[in-house]
């Protein structure tokens, strides 16, 4: 017994087994990865975590890595004053953020995971705008009385001017008098914290209204486009402004279709769909609602057709946009069917994922419907978000962006209701 236990004694004793992760794996594979509440919870953990996450190199490969990703969420006005996001791969009807606002509310645009809103004080004269990451939480707040920016038919823009590291907001005003109509277009820096008039000239055109709202489509960050319409030959237009150099450039094209009078189409909208530009026409004569995407920006040969989905017609001749039955289709909702009305037309929002047949549309008029459509079984399923209110939905990616101020507000979930209030009586 007593040799057994000396031998046990004198048997070496292997050290622990370790781990060890090399620290620029952990900076560049693992941390890039993580979701913005995660990191930020990590740069309590040691001052070189916090020297990490908080660098300009990091926030950009983040965004990068963020960019890449198939993750997204989308965030609408479920009221006029209250702002959701939802996360669409969860297949939850429970928003993952909502922000709550003193007043009614538009988003007005989306870039690299911020979001520009507008505060909508009517008794104000002046424009009251929010910049905020719903990822951190962050907002700045910006403002302007000026007459070109408050007057007119207003149109908005954002996007990000990657040779200066600078966001801009872009405003497109058209106003007129009893002889002219002219066009004024205003940026603002958010580095230099300014507006300046960058294009004051006449115009014979105007904003095409997009269902109660004017905002630019934003294309690879930078390039912003309108749907310009001349009233007596009903001739539109897609106008391009690139907010890196500050100018109108040349317009995009229509897909060959819109301009073949034989095919009878009727433009409808002009949207951004998974990162492309993509048009919508009404053919009159397949009675179909037909969604066309660029596939190369820029390239007119790009154009292709995504999909087209039989919209039917009333019994004078005429096209019903899907101002009936969606196809005389059924409504798959928690193992029960109903019907759903869509009038109006509809807009496609975003695809499932890439080679999927589901496509995600919301109605032209009665915007407050979001529905799957599957292209190849017919058929609608009704998601679990709830009703939206009127305005346009957006797409956000998280990020670690920084505003520009170096002091910028942490939102709660109840937005501060004296927020504005110092700018009410301008």
């Amino acid at each position: 017994m007593a040799s057994n236990l000396v031998t046990v004694l004198e048997k070496p004793i292997e050290p622990p087994i370790t781990s060890f992760l090399p620290i620029d794996l952990i900076h560049a594979e693992i941390l890039p990865k993580l979701p913005p509440k995660s990191l930020i919870r990590f740069k309590t953990v040691c001052k070189s975590f916090n020297a990490i996450i908080s660098s300009p190199e990091f926030i950009h490969l983040h965004l990068c890595h963020s960019r890449s990703s198939s993750n997204r969420f989308l965030v609408t006005n479920s009221t006029p004053r209250t702002t959701d996001m939802y996360d669409l791969d969860s297949q939850s009807s429970v928003p993952t953020a909502t922000f709550s606002w003193p007043w009614d509310t538009s988003i007005l645009g989306s870039c690299n995971g911020l979001l520009l809103l507008t505060i909508n004080c009517h008794y104000s004269k002046c424009l009251h705008l929010v910049l905020l990451n719903p990822s951190t939480r962050t907002y700045v707040e910006l403002h302007s009385d000026d007459k070109d920016v408050v007057e007119g038919n207003i149109g908005f823009g954002f996007g990000f001017d990657d040779s200066n590291n600078d966001y801009k907001i872009v405003v497109v005003s058209d106003m007129s008098d009893s002889s002219n109509t002219w066009r004024v277009t205003t940026v603002y820096s958010v580095n230099l914290e300014s507006w300046k008039v960058v294009d004051r000239s006449l115009t014979s055109d105007s904003m095409k209204e997009q269902i109660k709202w004017y905002n630019g489509i934003l294309i690879n960050n930078h390039l912003l486009h309108w749907i310009f319409e001349t009233e007596f030959w009903n001739y539109q237009r897609i106008g391009c402004f690139d907010v890196i150099s500050e100018e109108w450039i040349l317009d995009v094209r229509f897909p060959d279709y819109y301009y073949d009078r034989s095919n009878k189409g009727n433009f409808l909208d002009l949207g951004v769909l998974d990162g492309y530009l993509f048009t919508s026409f009404v053919n009159r004569v397949g009675s179909l609602f037909d969604v066309w995407v660029m596939k190369e920006y820029g390239v007119q040969e790009s154009w292709i057709k995504l999909l087209s989905i039989n919209i039917g017609n009333d019994p004078s001749g005429e096209v019903v946009p899907i101002a009936k039955l969606f196809n005389e289709s059924m409504v798959i909702n928690a193992g029960t069917r109903w019907k759903i009305e869509i009038p109006g037309g509809v807009i496609p929002v975003a695809c499932r994922r890439p080679g999927s047949s589901e496509v995600l549309l919301r109605n032209r008029i009665r915007s407050n419907k979001l529905f799957w459509y599957n292209w190849v079984d017919n058929a609608i399923i009704k998601p679990k978000i709830p009703s939206v209110w009127r305005h346009q939905p957006y797409f956000v990616k998280e990020s670690l962006v920084r505003l520009p101020n170096t002091n910028p507000n942490l939102l709660g979930d109840m937005y501060q209701p004296d927020l504005f209030a110092s700018h009410l009586q301008r």
